[in-house]
């Protein structure tokens, strides 16, 4: 009997030490708030480009994580028309861009992103979004969503 007393007051205890291992490291408080949404955007049915058009404006310079989906909502057919999320920011090395997300529009379908971007950004310059298409997409529509963190 004693020996499963013993038995459970260990396994308590050692529950109990990591748990507390768990505890916020000293670096955790000098970036308190982040990561943070600093813009987001919801264009829903949209038939024609956007932009491009600013998402945001650092006022330091920082990390930031870009991720977004285009759903389109009618399709034309077309094959090989898309449309695409493009982002733009200026960092130490110049100008950048990346696209973020497409689909295709020949039926309804979603297009994500298949994986995150990350990008660090100048202050004082804006990040901005533009949607473009590709080839014919005349007579189809999407929805765009968008999302901008600061990571630091």
């Amino acid at each position: 009997m004693k020996s499963r007393i013993f038995v459970v007051l260990a396994s308590l205890l050692l529950s109990a030490g990591m748990c507390f291992g768990q505890s916020t490291t000293k670096d955790s408080g000098q970036n308190p708030g982040f990561p943070r949404v600093v813009a987001r955007v919801n264009l829903l049915q949209r038939t024609k480009a956007l932009g491009p058009e600013t998402l945001y404006t650092p006022t330091k310079s920082g990390l930031f994580r870009v991720s977004g989906a285009l759903n389109c909502t009618v399709g034309n057919d077309d094959q090989i028309a898309a449309w695409s999320a493009v982002v733009f920011w200026v960092n130490e090395i110049g100008s950048n861009q990346l696209q973020v997300v497409s689909v295709a529009v020949n039926t309804p379908q979603t297009g994500v992103s298949p994986y995150q971007v990350v990008f660090n950004a100048s202050k004082g310059q804006p990040i901005t979004l533009s949607v473009v298409s590709s080839f014919d997409t005349s007579g189809s529509q999407y929805n765009a969503y968008i999302v901008l963190e600061q990571l630091e």
